[in-house]
């Protein structure tokens, strides 16, 4: 994929035109941002798996870009994949939630990884 670093960019790696698996990007001034980083969900035709994950390989190449991660909201196909992607693109990652959800506890039944990640949220958006 040949860009400008001054180029808008939208890059859907997930989650456009279906449900489940939110993730996109958008580029602008060399800098990349994410939007949602969730699974889909098996059916039928997917017997014995639990959990569909995006494919993060065109942005961890270029992690170095990354400024950060925008959720959306807190359903799990917008933040389903965290616990399991966060080592691929996480170490620094800024994260960014709305403030409602800010306030929310993390309950029992949540994944221990991802209270670990959600921990590192600094920024909050109205």
């Amino acid at each position: 994929m040949t860009y400008s670093q001054n180029d808008l960019l939208f890059v859907p790696l997930g989650g456009s035109g279906e449900i489940g698996m939110n993730v996109n990007l958008y580029h602008y001034q060399d800098s990349w941002i994410m939007v949602d980083l969730g699974i889909s969900f098996p059916d039928d035709s997917t017997p014995g798996v639990d959990v569909i994950l995006p494919d993060l390989k065109f942005i961890a190449e270029r992690r170095d870009k990354l400024a950060g991660l925008v959720l959306t909201h807190g359903h799990e196909d917008h933040l389903g994949a965290i616990p399991y992607l966060w080592s691929q693109i996480g170490h620094g990652l800024m994260l960014f939630k709305r403030e409602f959800w800010m306030g929310m506890k993390m309950t029992s039944q949540c994944h221990p990884l991802r209270m670990k990640c959600f921990r590192q949220v600094v920024k909050s958006i109205a």
